[in-house]
């Protein structure tokens, strides 16, 4: 069955009053003249301020934004959420601050309906020789972002990517249903597990250089978080390699039931 949307985007939210109805005017204005037929999912985490409230007044009967409210439990749970619930032949998530260009949606969308082959494009701040990536923030946070990068994706994962935590990704439909599905980290190291089944999974990724803007009010904190993510990435693929062991052996034993 066709999907009834081509695109489906989805924001992740928890405790975003201060930057999320300026996000959402502007998704307003973007959807406006956007040559697709697209759905907004926001995923509003159980928050302490007024984000709910805010989501809900752009989900008028309608229109394109539709909000689903949780428990908070982490932005990997929130993104899954978003991606089981949505209906795009391409399924694209991207932070509520939109610190990505709007831009890059369009441009993302359209280089993946060129490519049938193409499951995953993933967006990366880190300016390489001849990048067309357009960064502006801290220069220390770009020197995390470049150590991290080294440690993690290069030593750790030996993965050839060199930003896997940019919140801009897209997915075709079935391949972003057959990896959330598995998911099961809730926090905001799932893109490192998202990669990882992907590289086991055989499917194709391609990476692009993006506009992206710091925006201030992140919940990241840059040691403590990075900490996290090197804890959380050690003994991921061996993780990983045991959940699609696991995965398969349960399809094997349901076929045999049956």
């Amino acid at each position: 069955m066709a999907s009834r949307f081509e695109l489906s985007i989805i924001i992740p939210a928890w405790n975003e009053e201060g930057r999320l109805e300026k996000s959402l005017l502007a998704l307003t204005g973007w959807l406006s003249t956007a040559p697709f037929r697209t759905e907004v999912i926001v995923v509003v985490e159980e928050s302490s301020d007024t984000t709910l409230a805010i989501a809900q007044r752009f989900a008028q009967p309608g229109s394109a934004f539709k909000v689903i409210a949780k428990k908070h439990e982490g932005k990997g749970s929130a993104v899954k959420h978003g991606v089981l619930a949505s209906q795009g032949e391409i399924v694209l998530f991207m932070d509520a601050d939109l610190a990505t260009s709007l831009d890059e949606v369009l441009r993302f969308t359209s280089i993946m309906r060129r490519d049938p082959n193409l499951a995953m494009l993933i967006g990366s701040r880190v300016e390489g020789r001849g990048s067309q990536a357009r960064v502006k923030r801290e220069l220390w946070r770009g020197l995390m972002t470049r150590i991290f990068s080294k440690v993690v994706l290069s030593w750790i994962l030996r993965m050839p990517f060199k930003d896997s935590q940019c919140g801009f990704k897209a997915f075709r439909r079935k391949a972003a249903l057959e990896l959330f599905e598995m998911l099961e980290t809730p926090h905001y190291g799932f893109d490192l597990d998202i990669l990882l089944l992907a590289q086991q999974r055989e499917l194709i990724i391609a990476s692009l250089p993006v506009q992206w803007t710091a925006v201030a009010g992140s919940h990241v904190r840059v040691f403590r978080d990075g900490w996290v993510l090197l804890s959380h990435a050690w003994g991921l693929e061996k993780r990983i390699s045991a959940l699609m062991s696991r995965r398969s052996s349960d399809r094997t034993d349901r076929k045999q039931a049956a």
